[in-house]
């Protein structure tokens, strides 16, 4: 699972000057830093002409979504959703790979975080339309799709918080939590709900904003799964902290933009089940030392047990609240 090259940015480089005919020498990088993929992702600029910018992404095989990066995008892009462009892509074998693509800019939904409600809201809707045309593709049959929101993966999900959370955070067994009916039932209940594509990470960073449009990236996880998921990832984004009338009006946006009012109950078991996931990958890279995954868990917390208020779980989950909010200075 090694690159072909001294580097993953070398191999880019490599890759982006056969591209565009030049030698590797003029071609720069500038690193760019996001999330916890483990890909490399650098902006290349020519030397003979610096204001045409690509970004390259390089992959190895320790993720397996990753892999499905091209495909993914070039399906969206032919599907009409507004997704970068792949200009050049390569792979160099046991799941190491790369692309060159549409340099979309530095702006993303959590850069205007704090602009006027009325021009996020409009950004907002822009990115709530995209999703709901993602919702309406068919199932791709040329894309490898992660495997599926079923009962196993939500249960994944409440082992991962189980984990991280529980075990790791708060220093506690996690037997009798898991053990709890309640987590059983909303596995079941979410299992048997009609399915379609999904992001399944749709939230504020992966969400560009380009001439006041949405574009989407990171949708190498695109699996089978439920639309109210995506939704939950969107409104209850611990990296906006939008307030519960914004959280309304995008919840009625949806309602008007998708024109089918949603599942009350069903949304909520997948805010929960979502919120569970990103608690536990805040708390387990802020153990390992990452600040800004760290700072996230409070918020994530906070709009948890919020959720958890008026829900079946909320017995079970409210005391895990509790001794989490005690360990946060351990982040």
């Amino acid at each position: 699972m090694s690159f072909p090259y001294p580097s993953p940015v070398t191999a880019l480089v490599d890759l982006a000057a056969q591209y565009l005919n030049l030698s590797p020498d003029q071609c720069t990088t500038i690193p760019i830093i996001r999330g916890a993929s483990g890909r490399t992702i650098v902006r290349i600029a020519p030397t003979n002409n610096p204001v045409q910018t690509y970004i390259g992404i390089a992959w190895n095989g320790k993720r397996a979504d990753n892999a499905t990066f091209v495909p993914a995008a070039q399906f969206l892009k032919n599907s009409g959703i507004r997704v970068p462009t792949i200009f050049v892509s390569h792979d160099w074998g046991e799941g190491c790979g790369g692309a060159l693509i549409t340099d979309l800019g530095d702006i993303c939904l959590l850069s205007h975080k704090e602009a006027p409600w009325k021009t996020l809201k409009a950004e907002c809707a822009s990115a709530l339309t995209q999703l709901h045309a993602l919702h309406q593709l068919p199932e791709p049959d040329n894309v490898t799709l992660q495997p599926p929101f079923d009962a196993s993966l939500y249960r994944w999900e409440q082992e991962y918080f189980a984990q991280y959370v529980i075990h790791d955070l708060c220093g506690c067994d996690p037997t009798s939590f898991l053990s709890a009916p309640v987590w059983t039932d909303i596995c079941q209940e979410l299992a048997q709900q009609p399915r379609c594509l999904i992001h399944r990470d749709f939230q504020s960073q992966n969400i560009h904003i380009v001439g006041g449009q949405a574009w989407l990236i990171d949708f190498q996880g695109m699996r089978m799964g439920l639309a109210e998921y995506d939704l939950a990832s969107f409104v209850f984004d611990p990296y906006m902290s939008y307030s519960p009338e914004h959280r309304q009006e995008l919840l009625n946006l949806w309602e008007t933009i998708s024109s089918t009012p949603f599942n009350s109950p069903i949304f909520q078991f997948c805010a929960i089940q979502r919120l569970m996931q990103a608690t536990a990958a805040y708390a387990r890279y802020g153990l390992a030392g990452h600040i800004w995954y760290a700072s996230c868990l409070k918020p994530a917390l906070d709009i948890l047990s919020s959720l958890s208020q008026s829900s079946p779980v909320h017995s079970v989950l409210s005391p895990v609240l509790h001794q989490a909010y005690s360990r946060l200075p351990l982040c």
